[in-house]
């Protein structure tokens, strides 16, 4: 009887006793293939580890703070546009009588509201230069946050190069030391000569030096990646290399030129710019008249508490005040003439600027260019190389050719997986920084709607030992 289906099943033979188990195992595959869950990320992606940047590096919060700050100092500036309230006390004692008071103490309490009508567009104009300023930290903020991604972009290459030239490096190293064996059986048979031997050990033991050479350049770029990402600790094992194997695409050169036109560190010019020209409008402002209206009230009593006293009197007041400044030494034209010579100055900046991110994107082009074609050229070179160091191979163990013969042909071929190693590690280098100059990684999280708590103020004290 069959535990599997209930009908009986004659057994006969090994071959027939194993149908149902392979039958079974064949439908337990076939499930596990349909329902298979699709295998998870090995480690730590380019796109995880530069937003885990973004969150971790200190940079980027104190940036943050700068936001904050201006931030605060445009609410400020939109106060000026509100009336002013004040309460107001006076107290005061005289020392000898008068023909109106006599010698007893007096105090006043009271309310006050000043309220400036019109200072030439001063006020504007200043609110404006400090939107503009407010508008140049978000931008700089921007351009930090492509400038840290673009370095663990950097970091994470560097050990991906170091980690596949320590692969190439422990080839290298086998492959020596298997003709270095191989030549310690010939010695012994009489075939080669002893210096050939002992040039097979040097060879063998140089190249690991160079492996370990290189294990230790793997471990200093994950330091630096640690550094850059704020993550520690960091191994080869966690990461993820699989989006650097493929090419990243870019946009066509005139859509370059386009976005170097609207980069951080030009916008973040054009706003500091607009910021002093703002103020040099509100300097020259008060060459015009201002306008303040003021309200008051008062009572005055003669007696230092309120009403303790015999004699009290009330006051209302309104003022209407109009000042216009007709001379001050030519500090309005200074400080006019201040303001515009620092929108020159930005100006003057930000077309150098223009000029400095269009050499550096013809430069990245033909960076880009360059190892390309150093790349198709290695993985040629490579192909030779192998070719030439199996051929190599068969004519040293036939004897035709020599052992220094033999280790020229191992160099070659270990210096031509080096030079594909290093060609296209420089190729995703080369297409990393143009995303970089054109600002085309991610933009920073955005700020919280609600600031954070305000400070302890932190009074100065003793240091407890």
């Amino acid at each position: 009887m069959c535990r599997w289906c209930g009908y009986s099943v004659p057994w006969q033979g090994a071959a027939v006793r194993l149908v149902i188990p392979v039958s079974v195992m064949v439908l337990t595959a076939v499930l596990f293939g349909v329902f298979a869950v699709p295998p998870l990320a090995t480690g730590f992606t380019l796109a995880e580890l530069q937003r885990v940047a973004l969150e971790n590096r200190r940079v980027l919060a104190e940036q943050g703070h700068q936001m904050r700050y201006h931030e605060a100092r445009e609410a400020e500036q939109r106060g000026t546009f509100h009336p002013r309230l004040d309460l107001v006390y006076r107290g005061s004692d005289r020392s000898a009588a008068d023909y109106y008071y006599a010698v007893a103490p007096s105090h006043s309490v009271g309310a006050a509201i000043d309220w400036n009508l019109y200072r030439g567009g001063a006020d504007r104009a200043e609110r404006a230069a400090r939107e503009r300023e407010l508008a140049a930290a978000g931008i700089a903020r921007h351009g930090t946050a492509q400038e840290l991604q673009l370095a663990v972009a950097l970091a994470l290459v560097d050990v991906w190069q170091r980690d596949q030239a320590l692969m190439v490096a422990a080839q290298d190293l086998e492959r020596r030391e298997r003709e270095y064996a191989d030549a310690r059986t010939r010695y012994r048979v009489g075939v080669i000569r002893r210096d050939e031997l002992l040039a097979l050990e040097v060879a063998a033991r140089q190249a690991r030096l160079a492996l370990n050479s290189v294990r230790a350049a793997r471990e200093q770029a994950l330091n630096i990646l640690e550094r850059e990402t704020g993550l520690t600790p960091i191994t080869v094992d966690g990461l993820d290399f699989s989006g650097l194997e493929q090419p990243a695409a870019l946009p066509a050169p005139e859509e370059c030129c386009r976005r170097l036109a609207e980069h951080s560190s030009v916008l973040r010019l054009s706003a500091a710019e607009d910021a002093a020209l703002n103020r040099a409008r509100a300097a020259a402002a008060e060459r015009l008249p201002r306008a303040d209206l003021g309200l008051g009230w008062e009572r005055i009593e003669d007696s230092w508490l309120p009403g303790r006293g015999d004699e009290d009197e009330e006051d209302l007041q309104v003022m209407l005040e109009l000042r216009w400044n007709l001379y001050q030494g030519g500090q309005v034209k200074n400080r006019e003439r201040q303001q515009e010579e620092q929108a020159r100055a930005a100006a003057a900046r930000r077309d150098e600027t223009v000029e400095h991110l269009r050499l550096l994107l013809d430069n990245l082009l033909l960076d880009r260019e360059v190892a390309a074609e150093n790349l198709e050229v290695a993985r040629r070179n490579v192909v030779q190389a192998a070719e030439s160091l199996r051929i190599g191979r068969l004519s040293y163990g036939e004897g035709i050719s020599t052992v220094a013969e033999l280790m020229q042909q191992l160099t070659l071929h270990a210096g031509a997986e080096y030079d594909v190693v290093r060609a296209r590690c420089d190729l995703r280098r080369a297409e990393l920084r143009l995303r970089g100059l054109l600002e085309d990684f991610p933009p920073p999280p955005a700020l919280p709607d609600t600031a954070p708590p305000a400070m302890k103020r932190r009074l100065p004290g003793r240091v407890k030992e």
